[in-house]
């Protein structure tokens, strides 16, 4: 049994080349950055690092209930919100909060060198999600694709592809580390353990995915994600890692895609 359908499998097999130079990519892309993985990870602190609780904790109370009340919906229009939503935080603190936060942009340098430790985590994490999406089937549990992959494979168009492409590799991981990492981690933090915080933080994650078999994989990237933000103090770096993980899934699924149409 498969966890793709017969079509999909087919189109796999016609578009084989192009995903074995995918996979030995993100292999090679794995080998490069294991070792700034390994040092950004033994240089975390368990009491905490550079993000410090938070001193006025209710403008991100105030976020986090808005956030939850609007992600219900699925609409361009919830994206305007979400982001206006973050908007008002930085309205309501000051500069030395937001400064604590690391919400302040980065030099783009800084940003690609996490763009590339994103690409780097992609391998690891796809060998994960094969091994567990195998024993799911050996289990004889029912398999569901991930949403926003199954609204993705049947996109029509060139014009809403490009925007899809934009949304899963730019928008989201923006309003998602804004929120996560750059908001609820740090809310967090303030009341709780900084463990505790990066370990609730990457359990919502992955739950809003709604995607089960991935969701280990996805709790995963979640602490990744933070222990990235715990170390440099800064939410770009989260974003980074997130466009590069989020980029090479998407280049995945153009593939899987093109397949697709080639055979119809």
């Amino acid at each position: 049994m498969s966890w793709l359908s017969e079509n999909e499998w087919r189109a796999t097999q016609a578009v084989a080349p192009w995903f074995i130079f995918l996979f030995l990519s993100a292999i090679l892309l794995f080998l490069i950055t294991a070792k700034p993985w390994t040092a950004l990870l033994k240089s975390l602190k368990c009491e905490g690092g550079k993000v410090t609780p938070l001193s006025r904790p209710l403008p991100f109370i105030c976020a986090i209930g808005t956030w939850l009340v609007i992600a219900q919906l699925e609409s361009f229009e919830t994206t305007i919100m979400l982001i206006g939503s973050l908007l008002l935080v930085p309205l309501t603190l000051g500069t030395g909060e937001i400064l604590r936060l690391g919400w302040w942009p980065s030099p783009l340098r800084f940003i690609f060198h996490y763009i590339l430790l994103g690409l780097g985590t992609v391998f690891i994490l796809w060998l994960l999600h094969a091994s567990l999406t195998y024993l799911w089937f050996l289990a004889k549990w029912p398999f569901h694709e991930q949403p926003a992959v199954k609204i993705f494979l049947q996109t029509q168009g060139l014009v809403p592809i490009l925007v899809f492409v934009l949304q899963a590799c730019f928008i989201a991981p923006l309003i998602e580390e804004f929120f996560f990492r750059g908001t609820l981690y740090p809310l967090l933090k303030t009341f709780s353990h900084p463990l505790i915080a990066a370990f609730v933080t990457s359990l919502i994650f992955a739950w809003i995915h709604f995607y089960w078999v991935g969701f280990l994989p996805l709790f995963l990237l979640g602490l990744l994600l933070t222990a990235a933000y715990e170390r440099t103090g800064s939410v770009w770096a989260s974003i980074g890692i997130h466009i590069g993980f989020n980029t090479l899934n998407i280049i995945a699924l153009l593939i899987l895609k093109a397949g697709i149409e080639q055979l119809s």
